[in-house]
């Protein structure tokens, strides 16, 4: 199997996406993505599309409305862990970009989505961070709404990275959002990320 990058974690997109506020952020890494996709397949390799959701260095900056902002300044929060911008994931048209992006890799002929960053932060920034798109739903709600408008939109498989501790614990006791037992509802593919010391 391999693992190709349409949106990473700096915000760059590497296939000629269609949506409308991506479209900047394109690098062209991955050329004619669909003519990649079926030399893979037709090599016998399983194709998988990643997407990172809400961890962004890019759009932040030029859209801070749909940011994860600075609770005193409302400029664009920045994760103490890696120094990186988020989205907010409350937004509705931050989640409407995942499923866009969803549907471009199944139409581009990828086997498999795999979301990636597919939770709130963590770290001990939080505690300045303010979503300006959040409503009552717990964390655990707003991505399973994600989650199940992906599914929706898709026919292909759906995976997810996962924190390693995710899938020690019931719930969503860390405030990361990832309930994974309710998760299987939409997902199809777990993988936990496990740091070894």
């Amino acid at each position: 199997a391999v693992v190709l990058d349409l949106k990473d974690s700096d915000g760059r997109i590497h296939h000629d996406t269609r949506v409308p506020e991506l479209r900047p952020y394109r690098t062209g890494w991955l050329g004619d993505t669909a003519e990649l996709v079926r030399r893979l397949k037709e090599a016998g390799v399983y194709t998988i599309a990643r997407i990172t959701c809400f961890a962004d260095r890019s759009l932040p900056a030029d859209a801070p409305d749909r940011a994860i902002q600075h609770v005193r300044r409302r400029t664009p929060w920045v994760s103490w862990g890696t120094g990186g911008t988020w989205l907010d994931p409350h937004h509705p048209e931050n989640q409407r970009l995942v499923v866009d992006l969803s549907r471009e890799a199944q139409a581009l002929g990828f086997e498999e989505v795999q979301l990636d960053y597919v939770r709130f932060p963590v770290d001990e920034g939080i505690e300045y961070a303010l979503y300006p798109a959040q409503t009552e739903e717990s964390h655990a709600d707003v991505l399973m709404r994600l989650l199940r408008a992906v599914d929706e939109a898709i026919s292909i498989p759906l995976g997810v990275d996962v924190f390693g501790l995710a899938a020690y614990r019931r719930g969503d006791p860390s405030g990361l959002g990832q309930d994974l037992e309710r998760w299987t509802e939409h997902v199809e593919v777990f993988s936990p990320m496990l740091y070894v010391n």
